[in-house]
């Protein structure tokens, strides 16, 4: 007999999270303006919104579909999509479409632009787009806050210089970052695998005579299965869990952060930085979920009735259980600020209905496997700078950090708060 219960959850994010979408901006689509010329760019409070696609209409066109608008109905009024009010120096990057180039510049510009792509001059092509960026960021369809590290390293010019900056998951309407609902439910999937793999060690000793350890390469499938008691994938007990896209209400300014990859070991970043759009702290986003919660009867071989049941209460003990304990090994190399700290605790109350989870690109190695089952590369090398042929290493030696001028903060974790409908309202 099967049950279906609804549910409403809240994610609050506790550090920035990154989920890409394998796009970047690049300087031929985007420019980063400080907050001193940010007068003229994007000056309207009201925001208006195509009748065919719902995209925003910018000087007179939509900024998706590129229609022109005219109308002076269909105004949604918001106070958070004007220019806000961040730092001083630092800036925003304000993206938009190829079609917005021709609208923002004159044709005497035009040409220039076009004489410099016949000439292949990268390095030229990206100082144009900067000495024009006060009128391509009027067309600016979508725009997120810039530390001032970055924004005076984009104004140096720097010929032969890649500004690329990988792009965050967003609603295609509305610009507003989302959390893919399959982001949560992995991340809530790695947290039950941990918790109850001493089962792969009780499936592979009745199966196969004795043998305690498994393949943990690029397929872990017979290592998942044996944990969660389940023969193929139309019988795994996580097709039971059905999770939307988190989205929040408000309107939500990204922040473009370095990327930086700190030695667990010295606490010194190596030379190597990318560039990334990241959800910031203290973004809520909300979405529903819904679990089908089968009879006791299980698919596949048993192993003495220790698989675990997907269910809400199953994957809040399962989350607190494995990211408090994944935390607190953290804090012995990364440092983080007392805020993010006192979140943490409040919400680490057993059987509570919230739980701490990580989510996203960078949650660390230690986050995404299963303890026991770890094999990481062992890149060591000997005086020679010849790779050591070592044993593979079961935890990472480095971490993934986001650096907004003198912050710099882990990424991906998040408080999850999930609750019946009927408690909710």
């Amino acid at each position: 007999m099967k049950q279906v219960k609804h549910y409403h959850y809240q994610i609050t994010t506790l550090s920035p999270i990154h989920i890409g979408t394998g796009n970047s901006y690049e300087p031929t689509n985007s420019v980063i303006v400080t907050q001193e010329q940010t007068t003229s760019a994007c000056p309207q409070t009201t925001v208006l919104r195509c009748p065919e696609c719902g995209g925003k209409i910018i000087n007179g066109e939509c900024s998706i579909c590129g229609e022109p608008y005219e109308s002076e109905g269909n105004q949604e009024n918001s106070n958070n999509r004007g220019v806000e009010n961040v730092a001083v120096q630092n800036g925003y990057l304000y993206t938009f479409k190829p079609h917005h180039i021709k609208k923002a510049l004159s044709p005497v510009e035009q040409q220039t632009l076009y004489r410099l792509s016949q000439q292949n001059s990268w390095s030229e092509i990206r100082k144009f787009f900067i000495q024009h960026k006060q009128q391509l960021a009027q067309y600016g369809f979508k725009k997120a806050i810039v530390s001032k590290e970055l924004s005076a390293k984009y104004n140096q010019l720097e010929t032969g210089t890649l500004f690329n900056i990988d792009e965050q998951i967003c609603d295609m309407l509305t610009q507003n970052p989302i959390i893919p609902g399959s982001s949560i439910k992995g991340a809530m999937r790695t947290a039950v695998l941990n918790c109850y793999r001493a089962n792969a060690n009780r499936a592979m000793n009745r199966q196969i005579g004795g043998q305690t350890d498994y393949n943990a390469g690029k397929n872990d499938a017979p290592l998942q299965q044996a944990i969660l008691n389940y023969t193929n994938i139309p019988n795994d007990p996580f097709k039971n869990l059905k999770i939307s896209d988190a989205v929040s209400d408000e309107q939500i300014t990204t922040h473009i952060v370095y990327q930086i990859n700190q030695s667990k070991r010295s606490g010194i970043a190596s030379g190597l930085r990318t560039i990334a759009e990241v959800i910031p702290q203290g973004a809520v986003f909300k979405g529903t979920l819904i679990v089908t919660e089968e009879s006791q009867t299980r698919f596949g071989y048993n192993i003495n009735n220790m698989a675990p049941r997907i269910d809400a209460k199953t994957v809040i003990d399962s989350c607190n259980t494995f990211y408090q304990n994944e935390y607190q090994k953290e804090t012995e190399y990364v440092k983080t600020d007392e805020e993010s700290l006192r979140y943490r605790q409040m919400f680490k109350a057993e059987g509570s209905h919230r739980a701490l989870i990580r989510i996203g690109k960078h949650s660390g190695g230690d986050c995404v496997t299963i303890e026991g089952f770890r094999r990481f590369p062992n890149k060591n090398k000997d005086k020679n700078n010849r790779t050591k042929p070592l044993f593979p290493k079961t935890t990472p030696s480095t971490v993934w950090l986001a650096k907004e001028d003198g912050l710099i903060q882990p990424f991906g974790w998040a408080i999850i708060e999930i609750k019946e409908e009927n408690q909710s309202k």
